[in-house]
């Protein structure tokens, strides 16, 4: 075996492995965007939100079967607290 037989077989499996982690990049990428596709329920769902002057936003999540509120503002995103299910309703948007 020379040396030329080596460089091509070390070149051969670094193309090989660059291919796999640019397929799994691309299988990641299809797979958030299937997940926040619009119209298709992802894990979180905000349920409710009120503008305040104080936070831009504090808003009622549904994260699987929990309810989490938060508040949001332009630079982050704070827990205040997880509701019971218990004190949970939920309204249908009127059709029309």
């Amino acid at each position: 075996m020379g040396h030329d037989f080596v460089v091509r077989y070390a070149a051969a499996v670094g193309l090989m492995a660059g291919l796999l982690v640019c397929l799994y990049g691309v299988a990641r990428f299809v797979a958030r965007a299937k997940q926040c596709a619009p119209g298709k329920p992802g894990l979180a769902r905000v349920m409710a939100s009120i503008p305040l002057p104080s936070a831009p936003a504090i808003h009622v999540v549904r994260m699987g079967e929990r309810y989490v509120v938060i508040a949001t503002s332009n630079a982050s995103v704070a827990l205040i607290g997880e509701l019971p299910e218990t004190e949970i309703t939920v309204r249908q948007a009127p059709k029309g």
